[in-house]
């Protein structure tokens, strides 16, 4: 699920981005702005499925920013953030369509009963489909990053930090979309490494390849590049030549 947060207060979307982030992985920021005109300008062409919105801010409020936002996408799910003294202020929104609002200070257990709520209010092909594109996008930056660091060790507890994952969450992840777990996918991308190595570096000794790949160990490098490619990295360069 895709959601928006707008408010003035840079302390309050980033308390908000941290809760929504902590409450499922499934919950995605996909954007936080100071502003009404910040927010419109860039939800334009980049629609979420949720939007919490302040109502009181300098420039274009809460109000105005969800009758143009409702204009482009009528499924829009609106959460208001209020304070005590806008509450008369809040209850106009409430009748403008918006779904419901929040008191500032905002309550956690609120706020994720407030998203469960509306995430099985959306229709589910958007739900889905908001899901598996962030799934991908994890999964493609895990990819990424074993591909231009193949000779370190990939560091899930660091990668799970920075994208706010459970590291199981993400060992299952990558194990659904990829059909092989992270350690698998880096062995067999380093041994693909060693490979072109063998084939175009022939000046190269064996113990070489396997430290460029990562493997300091040749022995045991023998033994998983035999273990994949069903040769030792001698016969596999030895093969090559004989083509």
């Amino acid at each position: 699920m895709k959601i928006a947060i707008v408010d003035d207060e840079s302390k309050i979307r980033l308390g908000l981005a941290k809760m929504i982030e902590q409450a499922s992985p499934h919950y995605n920021i996909n954007g936080s702005y100071s502003d009404g005109d910040e927010a419109l300008r860039e939800l334009k062409t980049n629609m979420v499925d949720v939007l919490i919105t302040d109502i009181r801010m300098p420039s274009m409020d809460g109000l105005q920013l969800i009758e143009h936002l409702r204009g482009l996408n009528p499924d829009l799910r609106i959460i208001i953030l209020s304070g005590f003294r806008d509450f008369d202020y809040a209850r106009t929104a409430l009748r403008s369509g918006v779904e419901d609002y929040l008191m500032k200070p905002v309550n956690r257990e609120e706020l994720y009963r407030l998203l469960e709520k509306l995430a099985k209010s959306l229709p589910q092909s958007l739900v889905s489909g908001a899901e598996q594109t962030g799934q991908s996008r994890i999964v493609s930056l895990i990819v990424k990053e074993i591909e231009e660091t193949y000779y370190q060790e990939f560091d899930l507890a660091s990668f799970s930090d920075k994208a706010g994952l459970n590291p199981n969450y993400i060992r299952q992840l990558f194990k659904q979309h990829r059909g092989q777990s992270i350690t698998d996918f880096v062995m067999h991308f380093r041994v693909e490494k060693a490979k072109e190595l063998l084939k175009y570096n022939l000046e190269l000794k064996i113990y070489e390849v396997g430290e460029h790949v990562g493997y300091l160990d040749s022995v045991y490098f023998n033994r998983l590049f035999k273990k994949i490619v069903g040769m030792t990295p001698k016969e596999y360069k030895e093969s090559i030549r004989l083509i």
